[in-house]
């Protein structure tokens, strides 16, 4: 089961969860998500298996769009296809979405290997298109909910949803997005 997280619930997820499961320089302020939140371009979900918080996702929304900013599994949950479980309630619950978008980070390891395996598993679509954010490199996935975006599509489609997320001061310091084929 899914559900929206109040306010207290996220707070302690961030403190408890987050701040372990990703890197410093990954992981927005809590402040900022919550601002985010209040302006509603920010979902905060918790995924409950057997009652107990077994997961969280926080979706960045534009238009018909979704970003999956932050995406975990607890760890007393890993190995047992929770999070696949996971994605495909996301994809039931915004099923009238266009689709949900990834950034899944590009580095040469087995870890990031197998993240992209995990996405594609579960039903998403690798493009071309590559984003550096910060000081990390992602590629782009989609998983497709009620269309498929061609890489033109999606790489317009990042640019509407970055303005919506990020100040244009940070996008032009922060942020790069590869171009997309001009044969798609």
């Amino acid at each position: 089961m899914i559900r929206e997280l109040t306010e207290k619930e996220f707070a302690e997820i961030y403190k408890q969860y987050m701040e372990q499961d990703f890197p410093a320089d990954e992981l927005k302020p809590l402040g900022e998500i919550e601002s985010q939140r209040q302006r509603q371009t920010a979902i905060c979900l918790g995924f409950f298996h057997q009652r107990h918080l077994a997961g969280y996702a926080v979706l960045q929304r534009s238009d018909d769009l979704l970003l999956l900013d932050y995406f975990a599994v607890l760890p007393r949950f890993r190995h047992q296809g929770l999070g696949t479980l996971f994605l495909r309630q996301l994809r039931e619950i915004f099923a009238d979405q266009t689709a949900i978008l990834i950034e899944s980070e590009a580095a040469d390891t087995a870890e990031a290997q197998r993240r992209l395996a995990f996405y594609q598993r579960a039903g998403a679509v690798l493009s071309e298109i590559r984003i550096h954010l910060v000081h990390v490199d992602y590629r782009i996935l989609m998983l497709p909910l009620s269309q498929t975006l061609t890489d033109r599509q999606l790489h317009q489609a990042l640019l509407t949803m970055y303005r919506t997320i990020y100040s244009e001061p940070f996008r032009n310091r922060y942020l790069r997005i590869s171009p997309a084929s001009e044969s798609q």
